[in-house]
């Protein structure tokens, strides 16, 4: 069986992987995973002087095409700036020309599954290339306020699976969507526990416990739980 992951444009993946972003997290670690049961091919954003062609030493292969990061990094600014509420990833032709340039190489290559990370636009182009593959579009936050959007329900309704990374993220679409297909379901994201594991330390097992995984950045919102606080600590003085 051949598996292929195509990566949001603006994550990379270098050998050795270094862990640059959260996506290209979980799809390095999903290729990984899943080389010793198929053929893996990760499609990624090329870098500075990184081979176009490159197999991982964790068993699976990497193909990389350009996107211009640092151009479409200065479109959200401004966006922003104007008050657009869109992300400039919602924009149809965002990442286009990497998105096209990957489906050629999938229809080549004849992949029998394709796992798109985050960019729902990406499906009917993927869909035209490998009419035949299964696609399975990933969200890995919430896309439950795009659903009135008739492009993006287009998108959807050419996937033969959507997976989100939460219960809260998958149901917000799928309790709303009234289509024939997809099949919604949730892929929670791992932990490597060789690096993140129990320190020895024990508290009550009432105890409430509050965790954040996540990069310390302002849409985290990690601020307003540290605001929080004192509200929590009122009412649970424990």
């Amino acid at each position: 069986m051949k598996v292929a992951f195509l990566t949001q444009p603006t994550s990379p993946l270098p050998i050795p992987y270094s862990g640059e972003d959260s996506v290209g997290i979980v799809t390095y670690h999903l290729a990984k995973k899943l080389a010793a049961r198929a053929q893996i091919r990760v499609y990624a954003r090329r870098q500075a002087r990184e081979p176009m062609k490159e197999t991982a030493s964790d068993g699976f292969a990497v193909r990389r095409f350009q996107f211009r990061h640092k151009i479409w990094g200065l479109a959200g600014a401004v966006m922003a700036a104007a008050g657009v509420s869109r992300y400039p990833a919602a924009l149809p032709f965002y990442g286009r020309r990497f998105a096209t340039a990957a489906a050629r190489d999938l229809s080549d290559w004849k992949a029998d599954i394709v796992h798109i990370m985050n960019i729902a636009h990406f499906v009917p182009l993927v869909r035209r290339y490998c009419p035949d593959a299964k696609i399975v579009l990933h969200f890995h936050g919430n896309r439950s306020d795009r659903l009135t959007d008739p492009a993006f329900r287009n998108c959807l309704g050419l996937a033969d699976a959507v997976v989100g990374c939460s219960e809260f993220v998958t149901r917000g679409i799928g309790a709303r969507w009234d289509g024939p297909k997809p099949v919604f379901a949730t892929i929670y994201n791992g932990v490597d526990r060789t690096v993140f594991h129990p320190n020895g330390r024990t508290t009550a097992a009432d105890a409430p416990r509050i965790l954040f995984v996540g990069r310390l950045s302002p849409e985290k919102g990690v601020h307003i739980l540290v605001r929080a606080w004192p509200l929590i600590h009122a009412r649970h003085p424990e």
